[in-house]
């Protein structure tokens, strides 16, 4: 599967691939940048955690189930986060 197929299926063949949010935001500066910065990193994490909760049906493999785990507690987290700062300073 190439990159940008693995990118689509992240964020449901809806959302931007990688490459579409870098080149969104290398034109953006101050709080356009932030703003646009925080809600793409936002998208992105949701597509890692959908991908993670698949791993437990799939795989008998704990290294996989561990890291999935794992991503799913980090950008959970990290998303809280950035969700505050949106509504903190914008």
């Amino acid at each position: 599967m190439s990159g940008e197929a693995m990118e689509e299926m992240m964020h449901g063949g809806e959302g931007m691939t990688m490459d579409d949010m870098v080149a969104n935001l290398e034109d953006l500066e101050g709080e356009e940048f932030e703003r646009a910065f925080i809600e793409n990193m936002i998208e992105h994490h949701e597509g890692a955690i959908e991908m993670a909760e698949l791993i437990p049906a799939r795989t008998e493999r704990p290294e996989l189930v561990q890291l999935g785990e794992a991503i799913i507690s980090a950008q959970s987290e990290e998303i809280e986060m950035m969700q505050g700062w949106l509504r903190d300073w914008f």
